[in-house]
């Protein structure tokens, strides 16, 4: 029982966390893809390929019409940015101009 308390607890501090980054209201494919940009970025460089992205562990599994779909979705709440045919990234990881 107390390793389901644990769960719990992760899991109330997940859902906190979403509600801070604003979130919560995206869908579980849409967070999976925005983790695995922003795990891909991981200061190594400030955008990511589509193709990248699909070979990601939390993203393989979803079809492939759903990630399109989703990074369309997070483009147009402004969570992702389009930088060039088939390279996103984090708004706020783009360098200044």
């Amino acid at each position: 029982m107390e390793k389901f308390s644990y769960l719990a607890q992760l899991n109330l501090l997940v859902r906190s966390v979403e509600v801070d980054l604003g979130i919560s209201e995206v869908t579980p494919n849409e967070k999976a893809i925005l983790s695995a940009v922003s795990l891909l970025l991981n200061g190594k460089s400030t955008e990511v390929s589509v193709q990248q992205l699909l070979e990601h562990e939390l993203v393989k599994g979803i079809p492939k019409p759903t990630v399109y779909r989703g990074l369309r979705s997070l483009v147009n709440t402004g969570l992702l940015e389009k930088v060039r045919f088939g390279r996103y990234s984090i708004p706020d990881l783009q360098p200044s101009s």
